[in-house]
């Protein structure tokens, strides 16, 4: 009898999980990527620190993204085309016992810190089709 309940508990929570899901604005798409470095993951792993910036290239809409320790992200946009920059460091920025700043070292070429100077763009499209942006 416990196992026919818990089989039923487990039914109703499964079958609410979508409705629970929160839902986007109008028009935008959740699209899911990953960040690649010489053909592989650039995985971020604490005390290591890695973002992404989407620009839109006609103005407007904006987005950012924290990037995993798979090298993935999941950002919320509307469809356009992006420019996109990449921050990554292998920590954070501190200072030494005489106050001398002490820069965390960059995990990518400093070029891809600014979506002007970054050279990378994305299209995200209305069926969230996945993202790569490789920073090599």
């Amino acid at each position: 009898m416990i196992g026919f309940v818990r089989a039923i508990a487990l039914t109703l929570v499964v079958g609410l999980v979508p409705a629970c899901a929160p839902s986007l604005p109008a028009g935008k798409v959740r699209v899911k990527g990953v960040v690649k470095r010489g053909g592989a993951p650039l995985g971020i792993v604490p005390p290591a620190t890695g973002s992404l910036n989407f620009a839109g290239t006609a103005g407007g809409d904006s987005g950012t993204a924290p990037i995993g320790q798979d090298g993935g992200f999941t950002v919320v946009l509307s469809p356009g085309t992006y420019a996109v920059s990449v921050l990554a460091k292998d920590g954070v920025d501190t200072m030494d016992e005489q106050g001398t700043p002490v820069l965390a070292k960059n995990l990518v070429a400093e070029k891809f810190g600014s979506t002007e100077t970054s050279g990378l763009e994305v299209t995200v499209d209305a069926d969230g089709k996945p993202l790569v942006v490789a920073v090599d």
